[in-house]
Order: structure tokens, then C-alpha cells, then sequence
């Protein structure tokens, strides 16, 4: 038997079909003409931030229509990729980030504009899921606690996703002003994360 498809592709696959029969006015692209045919990339100040990069398959997009989107490369995608850490530990920051994320423990709201970055409450009240949490909390105890270093830069690199250089800026916990150094505290803890994670 072959793969059945997802109500998505039915319904463009649908829509397709109608529009070669005539049943529906064909869809028009957004875009200017000049546009439509040609790829529009990222713009140079999007790519002096993160590494972006487009990806290998198309995706069906919102509209229905197929497109290759750019992707930002995560920190730990681009460690990986420089050899820097192992599928292993990158495995683990992921279950890291996946768990910080069910526990919801991120606060995900609007910024004020007008502030900066504020101190993040480490065990405040949170409606995420309990198991997650207990995850998350084991993870930090085995790096050291909440007042340890690696387990400082885990919560707000992998769980905030805050970039190592904007930790470096931000955080209380260590005097470290180079990016080499965090790396390396990165790198140490991914490993406690792997024995944590069994990644």
C-alpha cells in the first residue's frame, strides 16, 4: 500500500487539479512578475547576525504553494557542522531545549521596547508540563546548581536561546568576556547533558 497523504497535500493537491480543470481561477503570486520567477535571498544585514541557509527540500508553505525557505543555523547546528561538538551532544542540547520548552519556562511574551534584558526568575510559576520541568531541573542540578557557570549558560544559551556573545554581555554569574572560553564551558556541558539526556 502506498503512503497515504496529509489533509495539506490533499487540499493543495485538490486545488491544483480544480484549477487545471477550470473549476477555479488560477492562484496568482503575491509578488511583482520581476520577482515572482527570480529567488529572493536574505538581506546582507539578515545574514550579518546568524548563518542562514536555505533548505535542501521544498515545503508546502501557508498559501498551499511550494517553496525552499532560508533557515537560521542554530548554535549548536554550527558547532556540529565545524566539528567543533559531537551528534551526540548536539542530540542532547536539543533534548535540553526541547524539555525547557515543554516546561515552559521561557515566558514567551512581548519585550518592552523601552528595556533591556531583565534577570530571568529561575523557578518561578509555570503552567508547562511537570515531567519537562523535573528534566530541566535535574539537567541544571547535575551542571553544578543554578549559581554554576555551565549551568547558567545552558539555561539562557540552549533554554533562551540567547547567542553566546549576547550571554557573555549579560550574564552575573563569571567574568568571562571571551567567546572561546564560553565555547568551551558549552562544550563541557553538553557533555554532563549527554550522561543526562542519554543522548
Amino acid at each position: 500500500m502506498g503512503a497515504r497523504a496529509s489533509l495539506g497535500e490533499l487540499s493543495v493537491i485538490g486545488r491544483m487539479r480544480m484549477e487545471e480543470l477550470g473549476a477555479l481561477p488560477a492562484r496568482r503570486s503575491l509578488l511583482p512578475p520581476e520577482d515572482a520567477a527570480r529567488n529572493i535571498e536574505p538581506t546582507a544585514e539578515r545574514k550579518k547576525h546568524d548563518e542562514v541557509e536555505r533548505l535542501e527540500k521544498q515545503i508546502v508553505d501557508a498559501r498551499g504553494m511550494s517553496g525552499a525557505p532560508y533557515v537560521v543555523l542554530s548554535p549548536l547546528a554550527a558547532m556540529e557542522r565545524n566539528q567543533t561538538i559531537s551528534r551526540q551532544q548536539r542530540n542532547a542540547g536539543d533534548k535540553f531545549h526541547d524539555a525547557f520548552r515543554r516546561a515552559m519556562l521561557d515566558q514567551r511574551r512581548a519585550a518592552a521596547l523601552i528595556r533591556g534584558p531583565t534577570p530571568v526568575v529561575w523557578w518561578g510559576q509555570s503552567l508547562g508540563n511537570t515531567e519537562a520541568r523535573r528534566r530541566v531541573a535535574e539537567a541544571i542540578r547535575a551542571l553544578g546548581g543554578e549559581g554554576a557557570v555551565g549551568a547558567n549558560l545552558v539555561w539562557h544559551v540552549l533554554g533562551l536561546e540567547w547567542s553566546l556573545k549576547f550571554w557573555i554581555e549579560n550574564q552575573r554569574i563569571a567574568r568571562i568576556s571571551n567567546k572561546s572560553v564560553a565555547s568551551g564551558i558549552l562544550i563541557g556541558a553538553l557533555d554532563v547533558l549527554v550522561r543526562e539526556f542519554g543522548a
